[in-house]
């Protein structure tokens, strides 16, 4: 069992990357190869957690795999390059077997665990979820016939979970969190409907929604730790201005 385990942290990067390869190749059973990859990795993150299937945890690390690869799956419908499209496939890949391999050292060898490895990985693939979801959504919602409230609720609910889920892997306990897991989600959907009506790319939009979702989450999450500092708030004041000269440069306003 330790071996099939061992071996088992592989599967979810392989059959993500050979998914995402076949999404490419045959794009309207995007459905049918997403379906077939969760069920596959549903059934090895069982396995990987083993006791843990009962307690909350087996949920939430499963969600920043779940919602890296559908997010990816959506995005990769608007890629034109087929270099890009490999390169996707890989990086995909790559962060998955690395969220799994760090689950399995977590489970069964805590004395190899980097700390805070699961936090900084999580985050990171939240991070792209995000970018991810906002460009799928703007770049396809003609073509999925969505409307600005349909967005702006999916930008809620995405925003909440992927909120809730960093939260909890960085260990904030939920009285200091609360809060914050509905100013943070209503605020990401006010810029998604701010976003709807500009005159900007969905690539652009995309970008400006996630740096607006790093720049909250970082923020509350320093403060909360008390780790806020004068340097931190310049980077987040840096990286804001930053995304208001994009959709400002990039915006065809005639």
């Amino acid at each position: 069992m330790v071996l099939l385990r061992y071996i088992a942290t592989v599967i979810p990067a392989l059959s993500a990357a050979a998914a995402l390869e076949l999404v490419f190749a045959f794009p309207r059973q995007i459905i049918f190869w997403g379906l077939a990859w969760l069920i596959i990795t549903l059934v090895v993150h069982a396995l990987l957690c083993g006791r843990e299937i009962r307690s909350p945890s087996f949920w939430q690390f499963a969600i920043p795999p779940i919602t890296l690869f559908v997010t990816a799956a959506a995005y990769s419908l608007l890629i034109q390059s087929p270099v890009v499209r490999h390169l996707l496939a890989i990086v995909l890949a790559v962060l998955l077997f690395a969220i799994y391999w760090n689950l399995y050292i977590f489970i069964y060898q805590p004395v190899r665990y980097l700390p805070h490895s699961l936090e900084h990985l999580s985050v990171l693939c939240n991070l792209l979820a995000v970018f991810f979801g906002a460009t799928g959504l703007f770049g396809l919602r003609t073509y999925l016939g969505l409307n600005a409230l349909t967005i702006v609720a999916l930008a809620f609910a995405g925003s909440a979970l992927l909120v809730q889920q960093s939260f909890w892997v960085s260990k904030l306990k939920f009285r200091d969190t609360a809060p914050y897991l509905l100013i943070i989600p209503l605020l990401e959907s006010e810029a998604a409907a701010a976003l709807y009506g500009l005159p900007v790319g969905y690539a652009t939009s995309g970008a400006v929604f996630t740096l607006s979702y790093y720049c909250l989450l970082g923020m509350v999450r320093r403060s909360l730790r008390g780790t806020y500092t004068r340097a931190s708030a310049w980077r987040y004041a840096i990286v804001t201005l930053g995304g208001v000269a994009l959709v400002f440069f990039s915006a065809k306003w005639f």
